[in-house]
């Protein structure tokens, strides 16, 4: 009798032990859960809305929502990257403080003074680049030209002579100047993605630009900006008025 009892409270404590077990595995597994919704709404950046990516989701998760970082990142001017080795998330963003230039440059003509500004003359790894210009029309009437694209561009040359830009159109675009009328273009980071896959992109694996990172390797480089117009619909005469800065990566 005695052995009988023993032989059915072995069996108990044994599964008294597997559901214990169990049990914990659950709690364990439990709090690395999260309960999440998914939470149908729209995007306006400045009033202008803006589509969400198939492939990106926003969530309600206990009252707060969640957007993707990317998204929410790049369409306010930022960029994200995620570095596997380290695993970080890299947020590259401009300051949103006053900002004076480190170095600037100036070219002008008869028409436009063009200047090129960065707030730093040296720049850190994952550092955001902020460069900027400014294209001031110093005529004192109205004036009519033509330009391919966007009337500013940017471009990178690095030690080797390697140049660097995002291209240009075929269309030509009509625009009337008003005097003392400025436009001002930001250093654009996809500029940066393209020179590396332009220039490292090693054997051709990744035909994606965007998987490329928005930073330098170390060095010392040239910084460009072209305005290019056409005046009188002389297409074949289209003037370039362009100035340039240095700057170091480290």
């Amino acid at each position: 009798m005695i052995t009988q009892w023993r032989f059915w409270m072995k069996k108990f404590i044994i599964g008294l032990s597997c559901g214990l077990i169990i049990s914990i595995c659950n709690i364990a597994y439990a709090s690395e859960s999260i309960k999440a919704i998914l939470f149908p709404v729209k995007y306006t950046f400045n009033g202008t809305e803006r589509k969400l990516p198939s492939n990106y989701k926003t969530l309600n998760i206990d009252g707060d929502t969640y957007v993707p970082t990317r998204f929410l990142a790049e369409n306010m001017g930022s960029y994200v990257a995620y570095d596997e080795a380290a695993k970080t998330i890299n947020v590259q963003f401009p300051s949103l403080l006053e900002v004076k230039s480190d170095v600037h440059s100036n070219n002008e003509n008869d028409i436009f003074t063009l200047s090129l500004f960065s707030d730093k003359t040296s720049y850190k790894k994952n550092e955001f680049m902020n460069i900027w210009a400014n294209l001031r029309y110093k005529g004192n009437s109205d004036l009519d030209i033509e330009h391919t694209g966007q009337i500013t561009s940017f471009y990178i040359k690095d030690e080797k002579g390697n140049r660097g830009d995002l291209g240009r159109t075929f269309a030509v675009f009509p625009s009337v100047l008003k005097p003392g009328v400025e436009h001002k273009k930001n250093f654009p980071l996809w500029l940066l993605q393209q020179y590396n896959f332009d220039y490292h992109n090693f054997d051709n694996r990744i035909e994606d630009t965007r998987l490329f990172p928005t930073t330098l390797p170390s060095g010392t480089y040239k910084i460009g900006v072209e305005a290019r117009y056409i005046l009188n619909h002389a297409y074949k005469d289209e003037i370039t008025l362009k100035t340039e800065i240095e700057i170091t990566v480290e």
